[in-house]
């Protein structure tokens, strides 16, 4: 593994993973994965290829962004002597830490398997049934694993002081702790809960959810200045919904917008009372929801939704692209990787503006697997 990944983090919009159609495969285990490449996603619209290890590219698989962090899994890396299930980037100076582990592949409820804190200056990841939280600091990289004593890791939730609360499963019950930064774990409830979700952006809060076919709940756990939790309290009580997606669609500093089944449910909003929005989106980003796909005649349309009202704005309208990987930026900038129509020729499209920008992608250029908006 390289010391530092050797990019600006403030000189690009992105991050792509990229396989050329000639590639070869890479055997790990008994698992065939195809050889990959990092890319950066600059200004113009082009891609530049980023290697991880001194001796190759190493072979990427996942991005995850964080405020101060990017966590690339990929295989074939290794410092020294040691695998390195993922690669840790730190924005700042784009120093490279090797991750023994890497987050478990995409759970039936969805849950974020990357979180963070307020600060941004610890990441917890799922991995295998356990948690780790990692901190990098100078040139090293802490550790630290929360165990289960066998019981089955659900779903968790971080909060702004990075405690962590767990939906745990063991003989056919369910526990909810807290796992403060540091101290011993705090009991919340023993009820059975379907999702943990953390509170307002700044907030030591969580919330719960319990789904059934017959009646749906969230409640609020407050997340006291001395350290403490309240009881859960009651906020929303519903009709029939099954909660068995426990992703957070948007969260702020005054709502918290989640995902129950087919249906969100803005759980916090300044107005008060929990309420159920019914708009069709893709991402949150930047105080708006982000829509995109092929409209009747095929052809690409992308549409954002401004919060509170959800009032549409057409980005992109009956346009003659058919749409492949999608990102959105933090401030709502929209890029995307197409094939014209009208020729079959792929191109890189960013949204800037009011303005759409388009570059073509030669074909000796990879096929793009993964875009992720980092700017």
């Amino acid at each position: 593994m390289k010391d530092n990944l050797g990019v600006s983090f403030s000189n690009i919009r992105g991050l792509v993973i990229g396989a050329a159609p000639s590639s070869t495969s890479l055997v790990a285990g008994a698992t065939t994965v195809a050889e990959q490449q990092l890319f950066t996603l600059d200004a113009s619209n082009t891609l530049l290829p980023v290697d991880l290890t001194t001796s190759g590219s190493g072979n990427p698989t996942e991005i995850h962004d964080t405020p101060k962090f990017v966590l690339i899994v990929a295989t074939g890396v290794t410092h020294e002597d040691e695998s390195c299930a993922s690669v840790l980037v730190r924005k700042s100076d784009s120093a490279l830490f090797c991750v023994p582990v890497a987050p478990t592949g995409p759970g039936t409820n969805k849950a974020a398997r990357v979180q963070w804190g307020s600060t941004g200056d610890v990441v917890t990841l799922d991995s295998r049934n356990v948690l780790h939280r990692l901190e990098a600091a100078g040139d090293t990289l802490q550790m630290t694993t929360l165990r289960f004593d066998g019981a089955e890791l659900v779903n968790f939730a971080v909060n702004a002081a990075d405690d962590v609360m767990v939906n745990l499963r063991q003989d056919n019950g369910t526990i909810i702790r807290v796992y403060p930064r540091s101290g011993a774990p705090l009991f919340i409830t023993a009820r059975r809960e379907s999702c943990v979700f953390p509170g307002l952006v700044g907030s030591r809060d969580f919330h719960l959810a319990l789904g059934w076919s017959d009646r749906t709940t969230v409640d609020h756990v407050v997340g006291r200045e001395d350290g403490t939790y309240s009881e859960p309290v009651n906020v929303w009580a519903a009709g029939s919904s099954v909660w068995d997606d426990c992703g957070v669609v948007y969260r702020d500093q005054s709502r918290l917008v989640v995902r129950a089944s087919t249906r969100l449910l803005e759980v916090v909003n300044p107005s008060g009372a929990p309420r159920e929005l019914s708009v069709s989106m893709k991402v949150a980003r930047g105080g708006a929801f982000f829509d995109w796909g092929q409209d009747a005649e095929g052809r690409a349309y992308v549409t954002r939704y401004d919060l509170p009202d959800l009032v549409p704005v057409e980005l992109l309208t009956a346009a003659p692209y058919r749409l492949g990987t999608v990102d959105v930026s933090p401030t709502g900038e929209v890029s995307f990787v197409a094939t014209r129509l009208s020729d079959g020729v792929r191109v890189v499209g960013t949204l800037q503006d009011g303005t759409l920008a388009v570059s073509e992608l030669t074909q000796s250029q990879p096929e793009v697997v993964t875009l992720v908006r980092i700017n």
